[in-house]
Order: C-alpha cells, then structure tokens, then sequence
C-alpha cells in the first residue's frame, strides 16, 4: 500500500479532534435515546452506538490515515468523559486506543477498510464493557452515589443483575463487534456514495481500501 506522509499535522489534530467530538456528541445521543429502555440499553445500548458513530470515525480514519488516529480518538474521549465528571474511563478508554492502534500496525493499514473495521469492532466491543469494568471496580454503592441522577433505582438493580453475568458479559461483547463490523460495513457505503465521490476524500487516500 502507499503510506501518507508520517507526522501527524496540526490540520490533522484539528480534524481528529472536531469528528471525535462530533462521534461522542452523536454517541452520547443514542445513548439518551436509548436509555429509557432499561434493559435493552444496559445490553445494546454501547452496541448500537458504535454501529450509529461507525461511518464518522472511518471518515476520520480514512481522511487523516496517520498512525495514532484510533489513539488520540480514544484518549480525547476519555477526556470527554472526564469533563463529565467520569475520570475513571480515560484508564479504561486508553489500553483500547492503544490495543486499536496496535491492529492498524503499519500506519497504511488506515488505508485498508478491513483492517479500520476490525480495529473499530474490537474497539466497540470493549466499549460496551466499560459500564461493567466500572461496577466491578467500583461496587454498587458507588454507582449508587455518583449517578443516581443518571439511572433510575430499576436501572441500578439490573446493572448488578447483568453485569456480573458472564453469558450477558460475552453478549454484549460480540453485539459490540458486530454491530462495529455492521456500522462500519454501511459507513463505507456511504463513504464511496458521498465522500469519495464528492472528492472529500481523495483516491490516493484510500489505495487499496479493500
């Protein structure tokens, strides 16, 4: 494959940092959306924001195409979640983007549709697993204490009840990776419709995209 330029540009940054804000904005959104069904929320809800948030994040992977992409998206997300008083899911949201960054080992794979998808997916379904990894660490009372005004006492109980179920634990890790493979499968679609053919992004930046 041809490899961009290495270096990460200051355009660069300033993209990376408007389309993950953007990704978390449409993100956080789905999650309200979802939110009032308790059960399918605790479930799908990560899932299917990954899915929803796929095509902005292969625009952002395809148009920098730069080794640290999936990095600095997972750490500006966590500094998302931190102004949102969550500091505890930049630990969490940092070993991702650092376990995505690995996947898109050498810096053209960014380049390769197959291998931004099983980078997103393996992403998503960690993703779906961080309300569990804070229960786990934190206990009941905490969440109890910090986000009572998040969820309601019904939700608080099923977290407990779900989140210490392995079968649900792996359930909501595959839904994670396939709704990521699905949402990026419809977000290069939509990419080759729109933006390519738009010339936001240019042919050389997707040789070999396949």
């Amino acid at each position: 494959m041809k490899e961009k330029a290495i270096k990460l540009t200051v355009k660069d940054l300033v993209l990376i940092g408007i389309l993950t804000t953007l990704l978390t904005v449409v993100g956080m959104a789905v999650g309200v959306l979802t939110m009032p069904f308790m059960g399918f929320a605790l479930i799908a809800g990560a899932p299917l924001t990954g899915m929803v948030t796929a095509p902005i994040y292969l625009l952002l992977a395809f148009k920098v195409g730069k080794r640290g992409v999936m990095l600095l998206h997972s750490v500006l997300r966590g500094l998302f979640y931190t102004l949102m008083g969550l500091p505890h899911l930049l630990i969490i949201m940092l070993p991702l983007g650092i376990i995505g960054e690995l996947i898109m080992i050498p810096a053209s794979s960014y380049q390769s549709i197959k291998r931004n998808t099983v980078a997103w997916s393996v992403f998503n379904a960690g993703n779906g697993l961080l309300g569990p990894i804070l229960l786990w660490i934190f206990g009941g009372q905490y969440f109890s204490e910090h986000f009572s005004n998040m969820f309601s006492a019904e939700q608080l109980v099923l977290m407990n009840l779900y989140y210490f179920d392995p079968l649900i634990l792996a359930a909501i890790a595959a839904l994670g990776a396939g709704c990521g493979a699905l949402g990026c499968l419809l977000g290069w679609s939509m990419l080759k419709r729109h933006f390519i053919k738009s010339g936001l992004i240019q042919g050389s930046e997707i040789v070999e995209a396949k």
